[in-house]
């Protein structure tokens, strides 16, 4: 999964507009008006988020038996990350309050929510960008939260944006530690010692599929496979609207056009498949030199960024009959390929990364990746002929629940302290 870089915030707030304002711009000239609405509408809803959270004193204690520790804004639509983790904590929070700390555009902000009620609290942070240097203003607002929410556990979501270090120390001196490694990449830049530390002092290492699982065993010989949990994020559910089945020109292009996407490949087929008749829409930004040269062609319309969790509608409604993932770098997971199954449209990917495990029964065909545009093209014919099934894609349900038994089995490890409630 890609993890939504962390930038250095602009203090601001002229500056936070005129910044916002000139990427409102590159969106509007790569990706059309109606993608530009939408990423105005999810800055919005960011904002949104933050001003309905009911201030609290700094004492005021906000007991959560879990703290989640993210390093991408908790609350944000741009970035997988972020996204699956706040729908799984929405459905956590039907059961039991919801803590989480992560940083927002001036510094660092805890959230505590339940069903009933939502409370916000702000702390100073210098942005530090360095994972191997220390950062004690985030630790010290950390355990400052932890006096606060007296949790049985911390769960660190991914280490992307934070001090890998003051981690380590965490690890070492506050509650069990439950470790989600969303993004391989950044564990494989981020420097060794640390990170083995880390990973052998987590009670737990989530992973989103087993290929990152295995990737993890290879590169940490010594981490204990029996901490090593696999549990794939989910989406929450999707109302389809539109007429029913599918139209065999349509093709989409999930992921943007940019170069980890695989863009090059990516613009390249989707000449291709126009040139056989298909209609191309190309959805996602990134790439927009690609977007503009593609956008007057016959056949291929640029679609661009869509509001969060509209995917799987706009895929629905266009009776889309394949969609193509085709990254160029290896993903941990793959939102695009459950965004087309919600939708119940069939993929071709690259075989490569998690794609090649969860298309490995059905769902859609693989391609190599080094194939070219008319090999690709060639494939996406035979789905479109074939017209497959799709399997049910992970839930956010599913994921709360499988959070929750993992919390309750690492409470019951000997020397583990602590239960967090079951749902009902």
């Amino acid at each position: 999964m890609k993890s939504r870089a962390v930038p250095r915030p602009v203090s601001s707030p002229v500056g936070r507009f005129v910044a916002a304002s000139l990427e409102q711009l590159r969106v509007l000239g790569a990706e059309g008006w109606r993608a530009s609405v939408d990423h105005a509408r999810d800055r919005w809803r960011d904002s949104q988020w933050r001003v309905t959270l009911a201030p609290r004193r700094a004492d005021d204690p906000l007991d959560a038996p879990v703290l989640n520790l993210a390093g991408v804004p908790a609350a944000a639509r741009f970035g997988d990350v972020s996204r699956l983790l706040m729908a799984r904590l929405r459905v956590e929070a039907r059961e039991r309050a919801v803590a989480v700390l992560a940083p927002d555009r001036t510094g660092l902000a805890l959230d505590w929510w339940t069903s009933e009620a939502r409370f916000g609290l702000r702390f100073a942070h210098p942005w530090a960008g360095e994972p191997a240097a220390p950062d004690p203003t985030w630790l010290a607002a950390v355990r400052r939260c932890l006096d606060l929410t007296r949790p049985r556990f911390v769960h660190v979501e991914d280490v992307t944006g934070l001090s890998l270090p003051s981690l380590v120390e965490l690890a070492h001196a506050g509650p069990p530690m439950v470790l989600s490694v969303h993004d391989l990449a950044a564990v494989d830049a981020a420097p060794r010692e640390p990170m083995r530390l880390l990973l052998d002092q987590a009670v737990a290492v989530v992973c989103p599929s087993a290929y990152v699982r295995g990737a993890l065993r290879s590169w940490f010989p010594a981490l204990d496979p029996a901490r090593l949990v696999l549990i794939p994020p989910g989406l929450p559910p999707v109302s389809l609207d539109g007429p029913a089945g599918r139209d065999p020109r349509q093709v989409a292009v999930l992921g943007g056009l940019g170069d980890a996407a695989g863009g090059a490949l990516a613009m390249d087929a989707a000449i291709e498949l126009a040139g056989r008749g298909c209609e191309v829409t190309l959805h996602g930004g990134g790439g927009h030199d690609r977007l503009r040269a593609l956008g007057g062609r016959g056949g291929i319309r640029v679609r661009g960024y869509s509001a969060t969790g509209e995917l799987p509608r706009l895929l629905a409604a266009a009776r889309t009959a394949v969609a193509l993932v085709l990254p160029a770098a290896p993903p941990s997971f793959s939102l695009e390929l459950s965004d087309a199954w919600a939708a119940g449209v069939p993929v071709v990917a690259t075989d490569t990364g998690a794609l090649s495990e969860r298309l490995a029964e059905g769902g859609g065909r693989l391609v190599p990746a080094d194939a070219s545009p008319e090999a690709v093209a060639d494939v996406v014919d035979l789905v479109r002929a074939a017209s497959p099934r799709v399997p049910r894609p992970p839930s956010d349900v599913d994921a709360a629940a499988a959070h929750t038994a993992l919390y309750l089995a690492c409470a019951s490890r000997p020397g583990t302290p602590g239960v967090v409630p079951a749902p009902s």
